[in-house]
């Protein structure tokens, strides 16, 4: 997620976007990661996505333009891409 506690996240959130909001995400994650990275949207609503390969192919930018309800919804998706090792929230 970030070097903040979720909770100063959660507030940050909640004072910079009025909810539901378009939310994006970004991260880096390893080519045979991203099938895992995918299936944490499976249930949110995106509104664009693109995937970028690093030059030698092994590690993949994805980016999700999201529609979340709530900084609640946001903060668990960090939550759940932080267990994929290896990954980088950007």
């Amino acid at each position: 997620m970030s070097s903040i506690a979720p909770e100063e996240f959660q507030t940050l959130l909640d004072q910079h976007y009025q909810w539901p909001a378009e939310y994006l995400f970004k991260f880096v994650v390893k080519a045979e990661d991203l099938a895992q990275l995918e299936t944490i949207f499976e249930d949110t609503i995106i509104l664009e996505k693109t995937k970028r390969d690093s030059r030698g192919a092994k590690y993949i930018a994805l980016s999700v333009r999201a529609q979340m309800d709530s900084s609640d919804e946001v903060i668990a998706i960090y939550e759940s891409a932080s267990e994929i090792e290896g990954l980088t929230a950007l």
